[in-house]
């Protein structure tokens, strides 16, 4: 990234209590920024007003009526700012432009470099934008899909990576082949499955296939349907050493409707059994959180599968992390790969 003189840089306020994250973000925008960090909410509301800012960036993390005290302030501010909001919580866009006298724009973490820079140059313009290194290579998005016989199956096995592609900006999309009634009432285990969705803002398709009854011939045409909607670059399903017949049947049909996606991979799931041989262990340390914020949106099945409890899933990435330099790790069998997964 190429420098800006003094006169060139943006003034820019950044308002995050983290001091480890707020370093992040300096080190991203210290060759385009003079960046103030405030970590205090009344602080940031005086240093707000001393200065003129041409962005600030405001992580809304805290409590209801906290976060709506800092749109407030932002609101008081002159309107020819520009806004960066930055949050891990759901936030109606309709609503802030109708709070929000200004330009702004939304950015759910977990976030890349890349993921943060693209926000930061579609609010700043192209002017700033074209002081980077002309030979930066342009992100490339990748289109994920989990297949999953019942809720919750591809947040156990991949939760990790689907936090890791979330995070780079990836597309996310979920096939859930059944309701997992025999597991539990099935409104409730669709409600959890589409708010487990929506934290990773995954597109979720969500079938009616009979749970324990799930069939090789009647999933192809399923996955076959949302492969041809959204043609996957990557897919992650069940492995076929597994004891429960929905998994084995699943990763029959994807292994067939799948046939033509360039990268495929197999998860562990509790059912599997000791012949799963993984070849591929994706680090997850920084997504072990995210994993378990995701799986506790599972509330019928945590209170009552001893595999959910959160000892056990960081236990079993730990396990897994012997494999990769003793972090935490989620392992998987490569039925076919073309590129470097991460």
């Amino acid at each position: 990234m190429s420098s800006l003189d003094d006169k060139q840089k943006y003034p820019i306020l950044l308002l995050e209590r983290h001091i480890d994250d707020a370093q992040l973000i300096s080190e991203w925008i210290k060759e385009l920024g003079h960046l103030t960090h405030i970590s205090n909410i009344n602080n940031f509301k005086t240093v707000i007003s001393q200065k003129t800012w041409n962005l600030i960036i405001a992580v809304l993390d805290s409590n209801e009526t906290e976060n709506q005290n800092i749109l407030n302030i932002i609101k008081e501010a002159s309107s020819s700012i520009l806004i960066l909001i930055v949050t891990s919580i759901k936030i109606d866009e309709n609503i802030l432009k109708n709070e929000l006298p200004h330009n702004f724009v939304i950015l759910y973490k977990p976030f890349s470099k890349d993921v943060f820079l693209d926000a930061f140059f579609s609010l700043t313009g192209p002017s700033l934008d074209r002081r980077r290194k002309t030979d930066r290579r342009k992100y490339k998005q990748k289109i994920i899909l989990f297949i999953g016989a019942h809720p919750d199956d591809v947040e156990i096995g991949s939760g990790g990576c689907m936090a890791r592609h979330f995070t780079q900006g990836d597309s996310i999309n979920i096939l859930t082949l059944s309701s997992g009634g025999s597991g539990g009432h099935f409104a409730t285990r669709r409600e959890e499955a589409k708010k487990a969705a929506e934290i990773f803002h995954a597109n979720l398709f969500l079938k009616d296939l009979t749970d324990t009854e799930i069939s090789h011939v009647d999933t192809i045409n399923l996955i076959d349907e949302v492969v041809q909607q959204i043609e996957p670059t990557h897919v992650y399903t069940h492995s076929i050493h597994d004891v429960h017949q929905d998994h084995r049947n699943v990763h029959h049909a994807s292994i067939v409707a799948c046939r033509g996606v360039p990268n495929l991979y197999c998860y562990l799931s509790p059912s599997t059994s000791i012949y799963f041989k993984p070849n591929l262990f994706v680090e997850i340390t920084n997504y072990i959180d995210k994993k378990l914020e995701v799986l506790a949106v599972y509330k019928s099945q945590v209170s009552k599968r001893p595999y959910l409890q959160e000892d056990m899933i960081r236990a079993t990435a730990r396990y897994w992390g012997r494999y990769s330099n003793y972090g935490l790790a989620e392992p998987m069998e490569i039925m076919r790969q073309t590129e470097v997964l991460f």
